[in-house]
């Protein structure tokens, strides 16, 4: 039978080195005992390996040992069963030594490492920020060197169609590209910039569109409005307003119920427009109305051969009157009602009231005259809108001639019925500086030049032709 001992707190108890070697003698028992006593135990090895092998050998003899004082079991010959015994130890905490270190004294070489590394730790630490701090900012692709630039309102400066700016602030800002032709419509954009974030963005100018209103007197009119190259673009019936159309030329064919096809030409653009009235710098009215009637058939309608104006009980007669004759003349009165031709003109079944003649004179201003009409009267309304005329030439041709918001023409030109007076006219070439002519209308025909050489105008002196 083979037993084991366990060394506690560096104690071979119960027994004494006495009992043991009596208990040896006994019989043939291998006791193992730690290689080291220490608190926990270990590995087991033979207490031969701890106790001397002299001290051990001593005749076996089969007398029992006897216990020493204060034990209560005994250690049997082999085969015998020993008691057990209960054995109460106290805990007492296991120490460790203090060890005492000696701090090793850094040599100058490894200083120098040290600090060294902390440099160069700072060093990466400042260019990154440098690095994020360059990138936060803007960088925008522009369509081409003619367009202008603004920052929050202010004019900045780019070169080779690129505007970057680095070290921005974090936060918003509002940028304007802005072309020199009229006909691209500006860019405009709110740029949210982060740190260490570059906003990049190419900017491309959409073409300017223009709303067209079309308008007409006559009932079952339908028509066709034509691009320069003469591809249909819209059609319809009228009244029209048409959106998104491209600033530019085109041709508006009005098509009657009979089938008969009358065109039109107009020019859209938000600077000078031509055959259309601007309303604003991209919208535009064309109001197109059937000729005239002859003078025969207005004399069976309104009049009688001796000029004189039949009125219906209880109403009310009007006629206009222009000097010179052809004049285009609008009335409009009570409950809507609405009349529009060319002077002379005369109306003898009006409801009485408040009524508006409007003028419409080339190259004049929109004229309009209120005038009351009572029961069973009339009354007449007389403009004079004849003048003196003025011719307009430049060198190269084509320059755009207006006069306020009115587009007047392409010059040459030749204007008439100009107001006599001082009069002055607005010439230049899209996407170029304007220049003004002044002059004085008489009875004598005014003529106006410059020329446009190097992106300036030259003016020419005025003088009448006799």
């Amino acid at each position: 039978m083979e037993f084991k001992i366990k060394i506690k707190d560096e104690e071979l108890g119960p027994y004494s080195l006495d009992e043991l070697k009596a208990r040896l003698a006994a019989g043939s028992l291998t006791f193992e005992t730690p290689a080291r006593p220490v608190k926990g135990g270990g590995e087991f090895v033979p207490l031969s390996d701890w106790v001397s092998p002299e001290e051990i050998k001593e005749k076996k003899s089969s007398a029992s040992a006897v216990p020493g004082p204060g034990k209560s079991n005994t250690l049997k010959a082999t085969g015998a069963k020993l008691p057990a015994r209960k054995i109460t130890r106290k805990a007492v905490p296991h120490k460790a030594p203090i060890r005492k270190v000696a701090k090793k004294k850094q040599s100058f070489k490894t200083r120098v490492i040290a600090a060294a590394g902390s440099v160069a730790f700072a060093v990466i630490l400042i260019l990154s920020f440098l690095f994020l701090w360059e990138r936060t900012g803007v960088s925008l692709a522009l369509p081409s060197e003619d367009v202008e630039l603004l920052k929050n309102g202010t004019v900045v400066n780019f070169e080779n169609q690129t505007y970057r700016q680095g070290r921005m602030s974090p936060g918003e800002y509002e940028f304007t590209v802005r072309h020199a032709d009229p006909l691209l419509e500006e860019w405009r954009s709110t740029v949210t910039v982060g740190f260490g974030r570059l906003h990049q963005e190419s900017i491309e100018l959409e073409a300017v569109t223009a709303l067209l209103h079309l308008e007409t007197e006559e009932d079952g009119v339908s028509f066709v409005v034509s691009d320069s190259e003469g591809q249909e673009r819209e059609s319809g019936s009228l009244p029209a307003s048409l959106a998104s159309l491209e600033m530019g030329s085109y041709t508006v064919a009005f098509i009657l119920e009979s089938g008969e096809t009358v065109e039109k030409s107009i020019y859209l653009h938000p600077e000078t427009a031509e055959g259309v009235e601007v309303l604003e710098s991209t919208e535009f009215v064309l109001a197109w109305a059937l000729p005239a009637a002859e003078e025969d058939d207005l004399d069976d309608l309104f009049g009688e051969e001796d000029d004189r104006m039949e009125i219906d009980p209880g109403r009310a007669a009007l006629s206009v009157q222009t000097e010179p004759e052809g004049v285009r003349v609008g009335v409009f009165g009570p409950n809507e009602f609405s009349w529009r031709g060319t002077a002379p003109v005369s109306l003898n079944d009006l409801e009485p009231g408040e009524y508006e003649v409007e003028f419409r004179a080339e190259n004049r201003d929109i004229m309009r005259r209120e005038v009351y009409l009572e029961k069973d009267s009339a009354k007449t309304v007389q403009e004079d809108f004849s003048g003196g005329t003025a011719r307009i030439v430049t060198e190269p041709s084509g320059a755009f001639v207006r006069q306020g918001t009115r587009f007047l023409g392409r010059t040459p030109v030749t204007l008439e019925n100009l107001p006599v007076g001082e009069i002055e006219f607005e010439i230049g070439f899209p996407g170029e500086e304007f220049t003004t002519l002044e002059g004085r209308i008489t009875d004598t025909p005014l003529v106006l030049g410059a020329r446009f050489s190097g992106g300036s105008w030259t003016q020419q002196e005025a003088f009448y032709e006799n």
